[in-house]
């Protein structure tokens, strides 16, 4: 084999007409019954809200990192639950733990300059504490 390629692996080909919706629910894995993953995904549409009535300049640089951040959170949780197994699982919570600080940092500055109301500030705080516990919890089943 020229220059020391590998053989590409074959892919088996599903195609979407040939799964049920359940039968493609399971395929994807089961992070959907995860309650961090549920918790997480209800810190995207409360970021979002947030972050709806941004303008332009610094209030839409927040937003646009802040959103990011919330998606990085039910992102890393679904894609460690779904492939490489309790390692790479490990190594996506604390990628997801790593956004909560982010949106952590951002929401203190911008509730600082008046850019985010002190009291979404709060809501976002109890979802994080949460989140942050649903991970640890998820982390210490992995360990045991």
């Amino acid at each position: 084999m020229a220059l020391g390629l590998k053989p590409h692996r074959q892919m088996k080909h599903v195609w979407p007409n040939s799964l049920g919706v359940s039968d493609l629910r399971s395929d994807l894995g089961g992070y959907r019954d995860l309650t961090a993953w549920q918790r997480g995904m209800e810190l995207v549409r409360v970021i979002y809200r947030i972050t709806d009535t941004a303008g332009t300049g610094m209030e839409s640089a927040f937003s646009g990192e802040l959103r990011q951040a919330a998606l990085d959170v039910p992102t890393a949780i679904a894609q460690g639950q779904s492939a490489g197994g309790p390692a790479h699982f490990s190594y996506m919570l604390s990628r997801a733990k790593c956004a909560l600080a982010a949106i952590d940092t951002q929401l203190i500055l911008a509730a600082q300059m008046q850019i985010v109301p002190h009291e979404a500030k709060r809501r976002v705080d109890v979802l994080i504490v949460e989140l942050h516990r649903l991970i640890e919890t998820l982390e210490a089943n992995l360990r045991s």
